[in-house]
């Protein structure tokens, strides 16, 4: 079946051809996997009290190690673990493509404002999860 919109022939799924569908499906569930488990391994820390957390290395930094995954427990695994929520919801937001042009504005806006405020957030826990190492 194909629709002819704007000088361009676009081709639509039939109900027929499950094949795609399910091309499609697994392709989104690979990319919420990708989101969730950060977001999953963030609730982990906040729960056991204790993982990991991503900080620098010190001054004898080379090329391939420029960061260390650093036991955690307590306060700090906590904080790590918001970070790894806040990982999450960019990933997650990052990779679900462009919104569509029929959102508002404020939509966009606010979308936008949430991906990038969660890279933010993420380096902000990450940071004050430091002095508690």
């Amino acid at each position: 079946m194909t629709l002819l919109t704007r000088n361009k022939v676009t081709q639509h799924m039939s109900p027929a051809d499950p094949s795609k569908r399910i091309k499609r499906a697994a392709i989104r569930l690979v990319l919420n996997a990708a989101s969730l488990f950060p977001a999953v391994y963030g609730l982990y820390c906040i729960v056991s009290l204790s993982g990991r957390c991503v900080a620098p290395q010190g001054p004898e930094r080379t090329f391939t190690r420029w960061f260390a995954l650093v036991p955690v427990e307590g306060k700090s695994a906590v904080l790590a673990g918001c970070g790894y929520i806040a990982l999450g919801v960019f990933v997650l937001l990052s990779s679900s493509g462009a919104p569509s042009e029929d959102y508002t504005w404020r939509r966009r806006a606010t979308r936008g404002v949430a991906r990038w405020g969660s890279l933010v957030a993420m380096l902000w826990f990450w940071h004050k999860a430091r002095p508690f190492w």
